[in-house]
């Protein structure tokens, strides 16, 4: 097994490699994409630089050496422009792309572009064996990534309605307070203008992650999110106000007081069906405000075995993954 090649590939498309190095190239690039692809590339330059400079340049009668040098130098620039410009059109073409139905007309959306609609417009992408994603008037995105293994895109702002079929942890969107990961789901995410996000999840689950905090929504449920602060504690969709006031306290807020006053209205007003809130609030309070949740969650729910008051305090992995597994939060 040897290394690159790619310092032989001029030399193989002007055919100056013995046989042996010719060889070697060719066992090379036929199992190596990335030396592969540079082959295709540089024969493609070769061609181009080929069509800009004739194999032989014949003149008629004295030409002063002055004059034959502009000439030249002319030449050698506009084919450097002219390769440059191909080169780009050929490396464009083979960009992986998306579907867009827009205003009726169908295009591709390749890696890297910007998309936007209109006040009054939406558009359909479709992502080949991966899913469908309508794009609400007003919003703007593009493709960061198009692979077999991973499909990501940036939402700056506007709303997004996501339908992934594929399989999870493959479809991602990026928005500057988190990113989603599709767990194999279908969610509304909205990015407003100051990068401020909310997540309502209509199918399985979506997993939102930034700067070290982690939250998973589950069908029924709504995160918020903030730039300066990442993924919110998930909501039922129709929890109370005072109580998504509250967790917009302790989530976003800075006064401990009102966070603990926030922590006893949860406490005090949390039912059976929001153990996945406090599960979540375990992790993002202080030791004292932690005891409190816990002993809300043992008085709605016994727990997982072996789970102890003092490995929830020190949020013992084990323990804390035991009770995430209790509550369906594990893909």
């Amino acid at each position: 097994m040897f290394g690159h090649v790619t310092k032989y590939l001029t030399a193989y498309h002007h055919g100056e490699l013995s046989e042996g190095q010719r060889r070697r190239v060719e066992v090379h690039t036929a199992k190596c994409s990335r030396c592969r692809a540079e082959l295709e590339e540089v024969g493609f330059a070769v061609k181009m630089a080929g069509t800009v400079f004739p194999p032989s340049v014949r003149t008629r009668g004295p030409v002063r050496r002055e004059s034959r040098v502009l000439t030249y130098r002319f030449v050698a620039v506009a084919a450097m422009v002219l390769l440059t410009i191909s080169l780009y059109a050929w490396r464009q073409s083979r960009l992986p792309f998306w579907e867009v139905n827009f205003a009726n007309k169908v295009s591709r959306l390749r890696v890297g572009q910007w998309f936007e609609t209109g006040a009054a417009s939406d558009a359909i992408v479709r992502i080949a064996n991966v899913g469908e994603i309508r794009v609400e008037p007003n919003s703007r995105m593009r493709i960061l990534e198009s692979r077999p293994q991973e499909q990501r895109m940036e939402l700056q702002k506007g709303t997004i309605k996501a339908q992934v079929w594929a399989p999870p942890r493959l479809f991602f969107v990026e928005t500057p307070s988190a990113t989603a990961i599709d767990l194999g789901c279908a969610y509304t995410l909205n990015v407003d203008d100051a990068g401020n996000g909310l997540l309502r999840v209509t199918l399985g689950a979506v997993q939102l992650e930034s700067a070290g905090r982690s939250s998973v929504v589950l069908l029924g449920w709504s995160a918020k999110t903030r730039r300066d602060a990442g993924p919110g504690t998930p909501f039922l969709v129709d929890s109370p106000a005072a109580i998504q006031e509250a967790l917009d306290v302790i989530d976003f807020g800075q006064d401990p007081a009102a966070k603990a006053a926030a922590v006893d209205l949860i406490v005090r007003e949390s039912r059976d069906s929001d153990m996945v809130t406090l599960w979540h609030l375990l992790s993002r309070v202080d030791d004292g405000l932690r005891r409190k949740i816990y002993d809300r969650m043992i008085a709605l729910d016994s727990g997982p075995d072996d789970v102890t008051v003092e490995g929830i305090m020190n949020l013992d992995p084990d323990m804390m993954n035991r009770w995430k597994s209790r509550l369906g939060l594990v893909w």
